[in-house]
């Protein structure tokens, strides 16, 4: 779904109670200035029988491997007066997807769950 006002375009993808809100530009400012969580925004989701819960906000932005980019000085205002901070990752339908989507986090945390499932599957048949 697309939601338009005053020449700012996002999209919202919905899948069971996850929601995302995502939108691009050239600059971080035009950036910001389409992802401010506006009145629009939140009447998308009281329309829809939704309740944004800013505990449980998260917020990105993707970038070129060789570009950094410091979070702190990314910050979005929300009209609840909660302001939200740039992550460097976030899990997105249980995927770790991190701001050069590298999925360097996501395939670690793999790795370590396979791991401990081998080592208990291991101890398991010793004792048999």
């Amino acid at each position: 779904m697309k939601i338009r006002d005053n020449d700012s375009e996002r999209s919202i993808y919905n899948y069971a109670d996850d929601n995302t809100v995502s939108s691009c530009d050239k600059t971080i400012d035009g950036l910001h200035n389409k992802l401010t969580v506006s009145g629009l925004l939140l009447q998308w989701f009281t329309e829809n029988y939704m309740q944004a819960n800013a505990s449980k906000l998260q917020y990105i932005m993707f970038r070129s491997a060789d570009k950094v980019l410091d979070n702190s000085a990314h910050v979005l205002h929300i009209d609840d007066g909660v302001d939200l901070k740039s992550k460097d990752c976030v899990k997105l339908l249980g995927v770790d997807v991190d701001q050069s989507l590298s999925f360097k986090d996501h395939i670690s945390r793999i790795c370590k769950k396979a791991a401990r499932q081998l080592n208990a599957l291991s101890t398991f048949c010793q004792t048999f």
